[in-house]
């Protein structure tokens, strides 16, 4: 995952992530604790997809929080890693 962003008296957070072009998202699940959030995101690979399909592309993928974000960090399933907050737009 690339980077979140959310207003943090929501109670959603939008991650981007990259995934081929013939992927489609399978689940995305967000795990609540008192200092963090971790997110996972399933893709699945069409059985019949082509060469052409490993080029990722973003995405962004909303999930309901039980709670606003506040000052908690999203942190990434897979790897561990803490989760960039997007910079905003010019």
């Amino acid at each position: 995952m690339f980077s979140y962003r959310t207003d943090q008296t929501s109670n959603s957070v939008t991650v981007t992530t990259g995934y081929g072009a013939c992927d489609t998202l399978k689940s995305a699940e967000a795990k609540e604790q008192a200092d963090s959030v971790t997110v996972t995101i399933t893709v699945s690979r069409n059985p019949d997809s082509s060469s052409t399909c490993q080029i990722a592309q973003n995405h962004d993928v909303t999930l309901t929080l039980k709670a606003p974000l506040g000052t908690r960090k999203v942190i990434d399933a897979a790897g561990g890693e803490t989760i960039a907050t997007a910079k905003p737009t010019p």
